[in-house]
């Protein structure tokens, strides 16, 4: 009953989630983004959402993860690739794996392209040019970021 089921759920949730990060073995797959860095994107661009957070590192309230469905539990929004925004202001740090960049460029261009969503500006961290492999979708509007 009550508190104590609760807490049981909390904790079940949050242990299926550390989990599932662990799995992963993921350290170094992103940048890390200090927190001054956060706070002068969202002074710029107002209200910001993640595209590639999870609980564990999410800096916003508001984010995307990969585990959409139980993340949602700790306020994810989902997964970046179903997420349909019709205007807001975006950072996009992806996992520095080239098919995912790639799915996520084609992803913002395909926000762009509709004419019936307001302004969507992203703040995209990718990692420096040199790799042909991950910017084979690279936009050429992007060579004067």
């Amino acid at each position: 009953g009550g508190d104590g089921s609760n807490e049981y759920v909390f904790l079940r949730r949050l242990w299926c989630c550390l989990a599932r990060y662990e799995a992963l073995k993921g350290a170094g797959y992103q940048c890390a983004v200090p927190g001054a860095a956060f706070d002068a994107v969202r002074s710029s661009l107002g209200e910001t959402i993640e595209c590639f957070a999870s609980p564990l590192n999410c800096r916003y309230e508001r984010f995307c993860s990969a585990f959409g469905p139980l993340e949602s539990h700790f306020g994810s929004l989902g997964s970046f690739f179903e997420f349909l925004p019709r205007r807001g202001s975006f950072e996009a740090n992806p996992p520095f794996v080239p098919e995912v960049m790639d799915a996520m460029v084609v992803h913002i261009e395909r926000l762009h392209k509709d004419v019936t969503r307001g302004p969507l500006p992203f703040l995209n961290i990718v990692p420096a040019r040199g790799n042909i492999s991950q910017q084979r979708h690279r936009p050429s509007s992007w060579d004067s970021c």
